[in-house]
């Protein structure tokens, strides 16, 4: 159980505050509990075995950041 509010609060900011309304904050946690939800599903539904234990911090690395190639020229990299 420890693991699911870790990966709650750093992989989905859960524990973020913005506003000090009682109203925002509850329809703020209610969009990112939806969100762990559907990223869930996605997990045990779309993913590979060998996917499906990983982290959402994991996932990020390995399936959503695009290594790139900086070019340099006279006037911008």
């Amino acid at each position: 159980m420890e693991n699911f509010i870790k990966e709650c609060k750093n992989g989905f900011d859960f524990s973020a505050v913005s506003s000090s309304s009682k109203i925002v904050n509850e329809n703020r946690l209610q969009i990112h509990a939806l969100a762990y939800n559907l990223f869930n599903w996605f997990r045990i539904l779309v993913l590979p075995k060998m996917f499906r234990k990983q982290t959402i911090e994991t996932l990020r690395t390995n399936l959503l950041k695009i290594a790139v190639r900086a070019v340099c020229s006279a006037r911008y990299i």
